[in-house]
């Protein structure tokens, strides 16, 4: 199998909610020194980054993650600063990941943390119980 192959992420900003794109966040992959700005949609551009070959997506195995995370800050002067990790990236495809900046004080450094899950194939998780009559939902025991 070979080992890497290149994925895509574009990070779309918002203020508050969709209804307002933000332009001209500055959105960094962290670890990856790459920096893009957001444009009047609060798009960045289509960010190209390493993922893993799609080889590994297309046989059961549970040695290589079949896609890469990474780690993303956005930030505006005047909003909060956001750090989302884990955002996953997968061979060949397009990635988006939504970010939502709230106003703040200008003085005052908030930051909002996001930690993404890892998919339930690569975590362990409680066995699922079904509910008295063998249907959902029920409860992770």
């Amino acid at each position: 199998m070979s080992s890497l192959a290149r994925g895509y992420l574009q990070v779309n900003v918002y203020v508050d909610s969709i209804a307002q794109p933000l332009k001209g966040a500055l959105v960094e992959i962290l670890g990856e020194e790459i920096t893009r700005t957001t444009d009047e949609d609060g798009k960045t551009p289509v960010i190209e980054l390493w993922a893993p070959d799609l080889e590994y997506s297309q046989v059961p195995q549970n040695e290589v993650k079949p896609f890469s995370t990474y780690n993303v800050r956005v930030s505006k002067r005047g909003l909060t600063t956001a750090y989302v990790n884990g955002v996953e990236v997968f061979p060949d495809v397009t990635s988006f990941q939504d970010v939502y900046l709230t106003a703040t004080d200008v003085s005052d450094s908030s930051e909002q943390v996001t930690d993404l899950d890892e998919p339930t194939l690569w975590e362990d998780y409680s066995p699922y119980v079904a509910n008295d009559n063998g249907e959902g939902p029920g409860s992770i025991i």
